[in-house]
């Protein structure tokens, strides 16, 4: 029988490339598709021995330990989720907003009025007044001055 060495070896498993890792339940984001994985590994005639972790799922014993390993690592996995989620939460509570800031709250609305009149006149070419009225981006200029969608 076939062993899979988490340490030196890669695989195409149905269709899934299996890379080396340093863990073995790194191969799956949910306890499912890893016993999925190692299931498929199995059909066809693989067995995963990790050398660091020292998990053999040729043994019932090495089976038993990979599945209380795999849970717990989705355990941790759903604590950070939550925690995280918990902790967006209590900013968004306290006034914050995450992400990146929009373009448009960087350009002074003055600017953004007279780059629509400018633009309205057609005496000018694009980054000609993108010049005059300190916008950066193209982008940002057709999305707020030419499609004229609000701030």
């Amino acid at each position: 029988m076939a062993s899979l060495f988490f340490s030196s070896q890669k695989a195409n498993i149905g269709g899934r490339n299996i890379s080396p890792s340093q863990n073995p339940l790194s191969i799956g984001r949910s306890l499912k598709y890893l016993v999925e994985t190692v299931n498929l590994f199995a059909e066809r005639g693989i067995e995963l021995r990790s050398l660091k972790e020292q998990i053999d799922t040729t043994t019932p014993t090495g089976k038993l330990l990979f599945h209380i390993m795999a849970a717990r690592a989705e355990f941790e996995r759903d604590v950070i989720r939550e925690r995280t989620q918990a902790g967006l939460e209590a900013a968004r509570a306290r006034g914050r907003r995450g992400g990146r800031p929009k373009a448009i709250e960087r350009i002074e609305p003055r600017n953004l009025a007279r780059a629509k009149s400018l633009y309205a006149a057609r005496q000018n070419t694009i980054a000609e007044i993108m010049r005059m009225t300190d916008f950066k981006s193209r982008t940002t200029f057709y999305k707020y001055v030419v499609n004229g969608e609000e701030s």
